[in-house]
Formats: C-alpha cells, structure tokens, sequence
C-alpha cells in the first residue's frame, strides 16, 4: 500500500470535471438505505423531535458482518461508518475495497462515545479502547479498512461540520490526479451526550425544549433559535465514467477564519465559491447548510447572489448531524436529482444544477455541484 500523503493538483486542475456516482448510502433515525429516508422525510415529512439514535444499529451491523462478532464493541461513529461504506460498495462490481481504491472519511470528533465512557471510568481499559482512543478520528478508517480491505489512499478530514463536503474535495482531486481510480467517501459522526449539549447551550446555538423536552430545527428561522444533534452516516462512491445520472460537477474548499462562530457578515470567501461553482450557469436549488442559527441569514444572502430557483436544508428533518451532515446533505441532493423535486416538494427538472453547502466552526467551508442528465464522455 502507497503510504497517504498531501494530494497536490497542477495550478491549471480544471474547477469542473464531472465524475460518476455508481452507489451511495444514507443511514439517520429514519432509516439505513436512501429510500427509506426518502420515504420518510420526503414522502411523509417527518421530522424528528429532537436527539435521536439510529436504531437497531448493532443489530443491523451484525446481520451485514456475520462473521465478525467483535463489531459490538465498536464505537457507535465506527458502526454507523462500517455499515455505511458496506452498503455503498455492496452495490458495486467490487464490493471490496482494492489497491486501486482510496477511502476518505469525515468525522467531526470521532469515537467520541468510547472515549467519553473511558473518561468516566478511569485509566483501565481494554486493548480495543485503547485503540480507538489512541487513533481518535482517524479510527474509523482503520477499522473500515481491517473490515473492507486496503485501499491505496486513506485520508481522514477533520474540518468541524464542513469536513464531509471536504473529504469529498479530496477524494475528487484524487481521482482526477490519478491517484485512485476509484473513491469511497464515509461521514459518520455520533455526538449525542449531555456535554455537547451544554456546549452548544452555552454558545446560544442549541434549540430551545417545549413543554414536553421536545426540540426543533428550522433552518432560516428569524429569531436563530438553533438545532438539535442527530446520529447519522453517509457513503458515496466516486469515478471517472459518463455512465450515469447524476455527476459530481465539482467541487470547493475555502474558508473564513474570522472566528469561532462569527463570519465575515458578507461572508465574501462563500460568494466566491458559489460564484465558481456556479460558473454563469442557472442553478436550480441550492441544498443550504442553514442549521437555524443567525448564520443562516448571512448565508441566504450569499447564495441570494446566484439566484437558485430554490433553497432548502435537511436539517429541518433530522437536525443537526455535525461531522456527517455534508455527505447527507449531498446524497439527499443527489436523490432531489433523482426524483425531480426537492425536498419540500418544489419541482426540477431533468437536467437540474444544484450546489450542496457545508460550513463548520472556525470558518471551514465546503461546496458540492451537481448536474443532471447525460455528459460528455471523458478521455
């Protein structure tokens, strides 16, 4: 195996380039394939109430790894990304990952589960604690890669609530460079406890509870009263190809360091990766970060510039799933593109452009466009 290293593109990379997306995965509390989350955001609605688990995990892992008994002992952000990537390369020709292959993967914290119960019960532990302690977010792709085989790449971005759309960045750049021949891309974060919530409490972000401890999120909400945090995992697989739906068009990273949580209030380094992106061409809905904080003001400005037909977040379903909310906001995209609506019912068309946003504490930004419709082959 290559050892992983920076992966540098020539100064003239094209911005541009479409890429194939052969499979993809979706698992939250409503389900762990697209279509039954589909069904039940779109379809139905639904929208949680609130912190929610993704039932039936270890249950569901077990009957996909039967041979594999030790996989209850792993932490729930390896779980949720183990069964994630299984499903995408299950709907592949190669259901393994090869030497041809490269695995990128976005966490915000990690095994944050295992290390948070290890805290609290002091310095014993056993080996495989230790193990996820030890490699922190960069778990999850040694176990993916002890389960799935050994790809050439394994990379793991670590970019706050933007770091999925980032691994996707990477993995696209990979795939160009002529790195990988082919990309899996895994996000997978498992945050809910007690302490983040008082963190995002503190910091005037975490949705206030009704009567019955209930919460909310409503992207663009005015009064930016905040989200709630949601266990989730997604899973795409990228290369190069003209045979498809749906492509990869591309892809940006930028940011703005201004501070924690403040942004530039013009949020200029956002405008100029939507303008690229965007290319002069019309872009039918733009899939919004919006978590329902004030920062969503400053964003629907921004995306204002490029006049998308529509603008919507997920996160009005599922609430907020920190590290892995890029790559569900782009498989959920992608299925927009699919089923020619959005995802409050809006129609689009058969050869829709949409661009997917994820930004994250400290100013991480990352962007996603999607086309529609048949390509140009690529030599």
């Amino acid at each position: 195996m290559r050892e992983s290293g920076p992966i540098r593109v020539s100064a003239n990379h094209p911005l541009l380039s479409p890429l194939a997306i052969p499979a993809m995965s979706l698992i939250t509390p409503f389900g762990i394939t697209t279509q039954a989350n589909w069904r039940q955001m779109v379809g139905l609605q639904l929208q949680l109430r609130g912190s929610t688990e993704v039932p039936l995990l270890r249950e569901q892992l077990e009957e996909q790894f039967p041979q594999s008994p030790g996989l209850r002992s792993l932490d729930r952000a390896v779980q949720l990304a183990l069964l994630a990537a299984r499903s995408a390369l299950r709907q592949t020709h190669v259901p393994r990952l090869t030497d041809d292959d490269g695995l990128f993967i976005a966490t915000s914290k990690g095994p944050i589960q295992t290390l948070l119960k290890a805290g609290s019960t002091g310095l014993a532990m056993d080996q495989l604690t230790a193990e996820h302690i030890v490699m922190g977010p960069a778990a999850i792709g040694v176990f993916l890669r002890r389960y799935l085989g050994e790809p050439t790449i394994c990379h793991t971005s670590v970019a706050a609530c933007a770091g999925a759309l980032v691994a996707v960045h990477a993995a696209r750049r990979a795939i160009l460079t002529g790195a990988c021949r082919r990309a899996l891309v895994v996000a997978a974060d498992s945050s809910i406890h007690p302490l983040f919530d008082a963190s995002f409490a503190r910091l005037g972000i975490l949705a206030p509870a009704d009567e019955q401890g209930r919460r909310t999120c409503e992207p663009f909400d005015p009064q930016g009263r905040g989200f709630f945090i949601s266990e989730a995992a997604a899973a795409l697989i990228l290369e190069r190809s003209d045979a498809g739906n749906v492509f990869l068009q591309g892809t940006w990273v930028g940011g703005d360091g201004t501070d924690l949580l403040a942004i530039d209030p013009d949020a200029r380094r956002l405008r100029q990766g939507l303008a690229l992106l965007a290319d002069c061409d019309h872009i039918d809905f733009v899939h919004a970060h919006a978590t329902g904080t004030r920062h969503d003001l400053y964003e629907r400005q921004a995306i204002a510039m490029i006049r998308p037909d529509f603008v919507f977040s997920h996160k009005r379903f599922l609430g907020h799933s920190l590290g892995a909310s890029g790559l569900v906001a782009l498989v959920l995209s992608i299925l927009c593109h699919q089923n020619g609506t959005t995802l409050d019912w809006q129609p689009i068309g058969p050869s829709a452009r949409s661009i997917t946003i994820a930004q994250g504490f400290g100013g991480h930004i990352g962007l996603a466009r999607l086309d529609s419709g048949e390509q140009t082959p690529m030599g």
